[in-house]
């Protein structure tokens, strides 16, 4: 499985695809799973530590996994402005993304690496409404800990933002 999020721009999110394929797979035999991801970074978030909990149970309650791991890394006020902020890719993936360019390569063994246009599904003000739940995150985080991590996770939407302007993937219709 290439489950990394590297080189899109936006945190790759499919939480409950990616649940249900291992479940899948589990239900038909499989009990080896090989997922490549190398590139892990905060911008990643849960996502392959969801992966390995499921592996380890494929029983768990993914959402109730989740919403552990937005609560112990930025805490409880925190918590619920990050599980929105990786629920909205999520959506995108599974929604505006599949409009685009990029993801007419499905069929391909790995799709298009290094073209934009997996971006061209942002609408205007979604980058300034990903923004806000970040600096919510960073408001709200309380404990010196939980305040390093959103800082952290802040540096990487920063970073994305800042390239999706640059190729004005908001604004690219598709």
């Amino acid at each position: 499985d290439y489950c990394w999020g590297h080189p899109y721009l936006p945190p790759r999110m499919y939480f409950k695809v990616h649940a249900e394929m291992l479940r899948y797979l589990h239900q038909n035999g499989c009990r080896y799973y090989f997922g490549e991801n190398e590139n892990y970074d905060a911008k990643e978030g849960p996502k392959v530590f969801a992966i390995m909990k499921l592996a380890w149970d494929i029983n768990t309650d993914l959402e109730k996994y989740l919403d552990d791991w937005y609560r112990y890394a930025v805490g409880e006020k925190a918590a619920p402005y990050l599980k929105r902020y990786y629920e909205f890719w999520e959506k995108y993936y599974a929604g505006p993304a599949t409009k685009t360019p990029w993801f007419a390569s499905r069929s391909a063994t790995y799709m298009t690496f290094g073209d934009i246009s997996h971006s061209f599904g942002l609408k205007p003000g979604d980058l300034k409404q990903t923004r806000t739940m970040m600096e919510n995150v960073v408001i709200l985080a309380a404990t010196p800990d939980e305040k390093i991590r959103a800082k952290h996770l802040m540096r990487h939407f920063e970073y994305m933002e800042s390239l999706l302007k640059i190729y004005g993937s908001e604004y690219i219709a598709i």
